[in-house]
C-alpha cells in the first residue's frame, strides 16, 4: 500500500516540508490548485526530494490555456528526472 500526503502552500517551507515527509515513509505528495500554483509545490518538492511521486489534486483547465499548462510541466519535468 501506498501512503500519501497533501503539501501545504509555504514558499520558504515547501522542500523541508517534502523532504520530512519523504523521510518519514510517505511514498508521494499532492498539490492542488487552490489560490497558488501548484507546479512551483511540486517544483520545490521534486528538487527536495528522490523518490516521491507528484501528483496534482485538480488542474483548473479552462483558467489557463493549453500552452501555459504545457510551459508550466516543462518547467517541472527537469526537476523531478523527467518523471
Amino acid at each position: 500500500m501506498l501512503i500519501d500526503a497533501s503539501l501545504e502552500f509555504d514558499e520558504l517551507e515547501m522542500g523541508r516540508q517534502a523532504r520530512r515527509l519523504e523521510t518519514e515513509g510517505f511514498d508521494g505528495v499532492w498539490a492542488p490548485e487552490t489560490g497558488h500554483d501548484f507546479f512551483s509545490v511540486l517544483g520545490a518538492a521534486a528538487n527536495s526530494t528522490t523518490r516521491f511521486e507528484l501528483g496534482t489534486g485538480i488542474v483548473v483547465a479552462f483558467g489557463r490555456s493549453p500552452m501555459i499548462s504545457v510551459t508550466a510541466k516543462s518547467r517541472t519535468e527537469p526537476e523531478s528526472d523527467g518523471g
